[in-house]
């Protein structure tokens, strides 16, 4: 089973302790690390441990997310940065479609 999600809070007071309670959030076949971000980038994990979670943040907004993100855009940048290094070749392992095998 797979679980994603992920949300904003804004209008934060910068230094408030935030209590985050997510009904039915533990589950035994799941470990969650909650992590926060106040970039969508950078992300922390929570100081508290476990649920609910309490956390001061220093930013009037933040994500939070079960664990950190590897969103499509990181994916896209990698692939694209691998291609451009003069170290890695790109060979392709099967036929293209149509065409006869090695």
């Amino acid at each position: 089973m797979k679980i994603w999600w992920h949300f904003k809070i804004s209008g934060i007071t910068p230094g408030e302790a935030i209590t985050v309670d997510i009904p039915d959030f533990e589950h035994k076949s799941f470990v969650f690390e909650p992590v926060y971000s106040y970039d969508h980038k950078t992300w922390h994990r929570m100081d508290d441990k476990t649920h609910p979670y309490t956390q001061v943040f220093t930013n009037e907004t933040v994500w939070i997310a079960p664990n950190i993100p590897y969103d499509y855009s990181k994916s896209v940048e990698l692939s694209t940065e691998t291609r451009a290094a003069s170290a890695c070749q790109r060979r392709r392992l099967m036929p293209e479609r149509g065409k006869p095998g090695c």
